[in-house]
């Protein structure tokens, strides 16, 4: 039968309640805990019990930057598609994905990089 447990990050913050059933033949996670926290967005696992605090720290500017890329980097995987030489798109469209894509690498040149960025839009299929 499945029960409520709780998971939280490396640093012991709460993430997410979690319903599971755990046993010998499918052990609990080091990241999970059946103690239930006492404030969820605040609470922090010691590895024996919560404990109040402020909260997870705001990321700090190598994690924003990190966060940041790897959202961008996930846009350009999404539209590697449109610059292949046979790609189902005029070359109108193939133009403004190229224009697109490069101003998604060029994010980290934007002067509140990582804090404030401008993402662009994407070209619509249809709407040239």
């Amino acid at each position: 039968m499945k029960r409520d447990y709780w998971m939280f990050d490396e640093n012991g913050y709460y993430i997410s309640p979690v319903k599971a059933h755990y046993d010998d033949e499918n052990p609990m996670p080091d990241n999970v805990t059946d103690v239930e926290p006492p404030s969820y967005w605040r609470a922090q696992w010691t590895g024996s019990e919560w404990i109040e605090t402020g909260g997870p720290p705001e990321p700090g500017e190598e994690t924003l930057a990190a966060e940041v890329r790897a959202k961008r980097n996930a846009l350009l995987d999404e539209t590697d598609k449109t610059q292949l030489l046979d790609a189902p798109v005029t070359k109108d469209l193939q133009d403004a994905y190229a224009t697109y894509r490069q101003t998604l690498r060029d994010l980290p040149q934007q002067p509140g990089f990582p804090h404030d960025i401008e993402w662009p839009e994407p070209p619509m299929f249809g709407k040239e």
